[in-house]
């Protein structure tokens, strides 16, 4: 009995703390954030504009944190217009 009440009283002391915070860390001095108006510059310069609006046009954000890889090559194959694979029990 005791051992149970020790593991709901920690249980309890967990849900009651104050949920977790998130913060931007400062960029390190040898980055450029790219909301300044010299990584602006940058990004204006490098040609990535290309490849960054088709991109950022089929943006799908993860469901849970495994799938962030699957999220990332739906993102790419689709701005890529590839063809949807045909799977014959589909």
């Amino acid at each position: 009995m005791s051992g149970r009440f020790f593991r709901l009283l920690a249980l309890a002391f967990l849900l009651s703390g104050s949920g977790a915070l998130a913060e931007t860390l400062p960029l390190p001095d040898n980055l450029t954030d790219l909301n300044s108006e010299q990584g602006e510059k940058f990004f204006l310069e490098s040609g990535a504009l290309e490849a960054y609006f088709p991109i950022a046009a089929n943006f799908v954000t993860q469901k849970t944190q495994a799938y962030c890889g699957v999220a990332s090559l739906v993102m790419v194959l689709n701005a890529l217009h590839a063809p949807a694979p045909t799977s014959p029990e589909y």
